[in-house]
């Protein structure tokens, strides 16, 4: 199976996956990154705060970058004034 690495871009810090996951193709990559986006940004609202305009780069194991991840894309924001 593929080997991915998964960096997260946090309010302008950037923390490198060392160990990488590994998943059957992109897609399946793609969805480890939302499952965690969707987890920094729980813990978040729980400290009364939110981060919209992070994101997480998904990295081959060649060390391209194939896919960028945003928040945003992660969650369905509805009731926005």
């Amino acid at each position: 199976m593929p080997l991915y690495r998964l960096n997260l871009h946090e309010c302008g810090i950037v923390l490198h996956d060392v160990e990488g996951i590994e998943r059957a193709d992109l897609a399946g990559a793609r969805d480890a990154a939302i499952t965690g986006a969707r987890g920094i940004m729980a813990a978040e609202l729980g400290e009364g705060r939110l981060c919209l305009s992070c994101h997480i780069e998904i990295e081959d194991a060649a060390g391209a970058i194939v896919m960028t991840v945003p928040f945003g894309d992660a969650v369905s924001v509805t009731g926005v004034r």
